[in-house]
């Protein structure tokens, strides 16, 4: 088809391909808009994210068996006005739970505190599965824009806990970094320090040797 024969059919038709035209503007730009709103809408939860605090309990281990209970905060932005109860269920069912509150202004992202379970810390993690059944974390935490979070987390199965735990026989080791490298240092050091103790001792013994006590006082008296 030649290009006058073209013009000339868009000039018959100009009405249709105006509408037509505008049709396909009209989709491009709902399209567009759609687009934009879906990037606003995922911006705004990556934003919501990107301070969500996320409360999560654990064990910490202060020995082979015994241990403390843990609240962390494991998600990426800090938790403000906190307000959670740590509840130790019971095995049997008529007995009521053990029931910890705790209200904290600040708990930053990767922070954590201690608390004490319930019953003796000694040999604990064998003490404790015998008596509750789990352990439950719930409550709130309000995320640095003030939007309020709902905290849910627990070690549902103890005893399942700990006997996977002994079968999987994992080595324990001290977790704070400062007492783990104290007591390599400690471990690493010990065996100059007895030895400059014993140098120390035979100096002593030899110093003695060459340099007998003055006579007694209450002897020249007499």
């Amino acid at each position: 088809m030649r290009a006058a024969e073209v013009i000339n059919y868009l000039d018959d038709h100009q009405g249709a391909v105006t509408a037509m035209l505008t049709a396909v503007l009209i989709i491009v730009a709902i399209y567009t808009m759609l687009q934009n709103r879906r990037m606003a809408v995922e911006m705004r939860k990556a934003a919501e994210e990107a301070v969500r605090p996320v409360l999560a309990v654990e064990f910490h281990r202060l020995g082979p068996t015994s241990m403390t209970v843990v609240i962390r905060n494991v998600g990426p932005g800090a938790a403000f006005d906190i307000d959670v109860r740590l509840a130790f269920e019971p095995l049997n069912s008529d007995a009521e739970p053990d029931v910890q509150r705790w209200r904290g202004n600040l708990l930053r992202s990767g922070e954590q505190h201690d608390f004490m379970p319930p019953g003796e810390l000694n040999d604990n993690m064998n003490r404790l599965p015998a008596t509750y059944r789990a352990i439950r974390l719930t409550g709130t935490a309000k995320d640095a824009e003030g939007r309020t979070h709902t905290v849910s987390s627990s070690f549902p199965d103890l005893a399942d806990w700990r006997d996977a735990l002994s079968s999987a026989r994992q080595r324990w080791v001290i977790d704070e970094p400062e007492r783990r490298l104290a007591n390599e240092l400690s471990n690493a050091l010990q065996p100059h320090i007895m030895k400059i103790a014993a140098r120390l001792d035979g100096v002593s013994k030899a110093l003695h040797n060459l340099r007998p006590p003055p006579p007694d006082s209450n002897a020249d008296d007499d």
